[in-house]
């Protein structure tokens, strides 16, 4: 489980974020990522950020799809429970 420190409005305050909890909502709108990897939304492509931290992240490159071409073509579907 990783943790991350996100600002809040006040520089001095900061809170933990579960990356792991991220409530994405379970509606299908994939996303390709920059990193050649398909997401099945915006909001599971942020947890995924929020998982690698602020050096490596990614971004999405277009909505629908990655190319067959692109280095990975798989769909990452994240589900929570509450």
């Amino acid at each position: 489980m990783y943790m991350y420190l996100v600002d809040q409005i006040k520089p001095e305050t900061t809170t933990l974020i579960n990356c792991d909890n991220i409530p994405c909502p379970l509606i299908f709108k994939p996303v390709c990522g920059s990193d050649g990897e398909n997401y099945s939304n915006a909001c599971v492509l942020g947890a995924e950020n929020c998982r690698r931290g602020p050096d490596d992240k990614i971004f999405i490159e277009h909505e629908g799809f990655c190319s067959p071409g692109q280095p990975e073509t798989t769909t990452t579907v994240r589900s929570f429970s509450t």
